[in-house]
């Protein structure tokens, strides 16, 4: 899933060696500082935003979701080939007035070529990931971060998708504005990292500490979380399953959908 393959069929392994590293530095940390409940330099904290932004970006769900995405671009694209092929000379003419026109008005701007976006369909891991990993482990650094733990049984629990965003305010906006996102103040990222152990950035979290022990309530309610975003498998390290983690809930009274039938319902 994370082999490139360049124009003459040949592998290329560099994404793989390069999680392969990220992973080392990572367990290092985990095992000789998080496990110990030891400070962080900034190297060590650099290492655990990378490791959570390649966690989030190289899953399957990331890739089916890109691919289905592009996808879209590229069936775009296609059938606009296809038109150019029927067009009249006075057709032609047009749109390459506009195709000019469009250029001047995006020189500054990011533009991809026809080849880029079929390569980016067909592979969107091996060709987004450095990118998301840079673009997101600088946000992470600069967010506040926790290590949350526990000592109850069976401890956090994981997914094949466990990168988690969050946001507890979100049902309380428009539908269009409910996707967690980190220009929203309340959006939470969390992954588990053992059992006893999950991290969890947001920008203002409400602990003193750099480690807080967490009550059982707290710690279903985020194992929910994480088997709600699961793609096709959760892990727990017991045989052990709990209704809590399956129970979508009630849509809360004051949500926005709720709010605005009822002012529709009034209006009627």
């Amino acid at each position: 899933m994370y082999t490139l393959v360049g124009a003459d069929g040949k592998r290329n392994l560099v994404l793989e060696h390069g999680l392969g590293q990220l992973e080392s530095k990572f367990c290092i940390v985990r095992d000789t500082k998080l496990e110990t409940r030891q400070r962080l330099n900034d190297d060590e904290r650099l290492i655990l935003c990378a490791f959570v932004a390649a966690m989030d970006a190289r899953t399957t769900a990331r890739r089916d979701h890109h691919k289905a995405q592009w996808g879209k671009s590229v069936e775009l694209m296609d059938r606009m080939q296809e038109k150019i092929k029927n067009f009249t000379p006075e057709e032609r003419e047009q749109a390459r007035r506009r195709s000019r026109i469009e250029k001047t008005l995006s020189d500054n701007s990011v533009t991809l070529s026809g080849e880029e976006v079929r390569r980016i369909a067909s592979q969107p891991v091996q060709e987004m990931l450095t990118a998301t990993i840079n673009t997101l482990a600088p946000r992470l650094l600069a967010m506040d971060m926790v290590v949350i733990e526990t000592n109850t049984e069976p401890g956090f629990i994981t997914s094949d998708n466990p990168c988690v965003w969050f946001d507890p305010e979100a049902y309380k906006r428009p539908p269009m504005f409910q996707t967690p996102g980190l220009g929203y103040e309340t959006t939470e990222i969390t992954l588990p990292i053992s059992p006893n152990q999950m991290l969890i950035f947001r920008q203002k979290l409400r602990f003193p500490e750099l480690y807080t022990l967490l009550p059982l309530n707290v710690v279903d309610e985020l194992n929910r979380r994480t088997r709600f975003n699961a793609y096709e498998y959760f892990v727990v390290n017991s045989n052990t399953k709990k209704d809590w983690w399956f129970d979508s809930g009630v849509e809360p009274e004051d949500s926005w959908n709720k709010l605005h039938s009822k002012l529709r319902g009034n209006d009627a």
